[in-house]
């Protein structure tokens, strides 16, 4: 009778390593994909807030008619690219151009991509 449970034992742990053997490498899977999930989520934060960052500096420059405006400085592994474009003069009450305005595009890359904001510039 000993022997039997001997031998039953056997199957059963051959059995458990069986199931260890393939539950464990499809936890780290779900966990590396979860990790991977969160640095795409945390780049991508940074990259709006960066674009951000640059619109409301931009704000604070003076009108350029050339649209050569200086950049904010980004984190290693980050790039930031602005694309001007002059959309329209407007006009005061009294029927003269009183100024310009430029459509601003922020492109900011990433590790994981890239990210756009627009907005505008008044002259």
């Amino acid at each position: 009778m000993k022997k039997d449970l001997q031998g039953q034992t056997l199957i059963e742990l051959i059995v458990a390593l069986a199931l260890v053997a393939l539950t464990v490498p499809a936890v780290f899977t779900a966990f590396s994909g979860v990790i991977r999930g969160a640095h795409r989520l945390a780049d991508h934060q940074t990259r709006l807030e960066l674009a951000r960052s640059e619109l409301e500096y931009l704000g604070s420059q003076p009108y350029r008619e050339d649209g050569n405006y200086r950049l904010i400085s980004v984190p290693q592994g980050y790039s930031i690219r602005l694309e001007v474009f002059k959309t329209r003069e407007y006009k005061c009450p009294d029927g003269k151009i009183c100024g310009e305005v430029q459509r601003v595009k922020v492109i900011v890359g990433g590790r994981h991509g890239s990210s756009e904001l627009e907005g505008v510039k008044f002259k």
